[in-house]
């Protein structure tokens, strides 16, 4: 292996790593309640299925999951939760 490879390859591991590092930083910043929020997600339910077992107006839930999705960077439900997977994330029970 070349030493451009090599370092290339060391960079690419390193930028994983840093990567994975701010989107646990990301994870750690969300609310109790925006936990709450992405556990459910995380288990496939719908904002519609959300609000209704919590008793809250789907408005409610639909606010709280664009704060989850500025706080992780990404644009869709699938992002964020594809976010907590990808760095094993297991959100602490409330």
């Amino acid at each position: 292996m070349s030493s451009t490879h090599r370092a290339a390859l060391i960079a690419s591991a390193d930028a994983e790593r840093e990567e994975l590092r701010v989107i646990r930083t990301q994870l750690d910043r969300l609310t109790r309640r925006e936990v709450q929020i992405l556990r459910a997600l995380m288990t496939g339910a719908t904002v519609n299925q959300i609000a209704r077992s919590d008793v809250v107006a789907i408005g409610t839930v639909r606010s709280q999951v664009k704060s989850i999705l500025s706080k992780l960077d990404t644009n869709s439900q699938v992002g964020a939760v594809s976010a907590a997977y990808r760095v094993s994330w297991h959100p602490p029970r409330s």
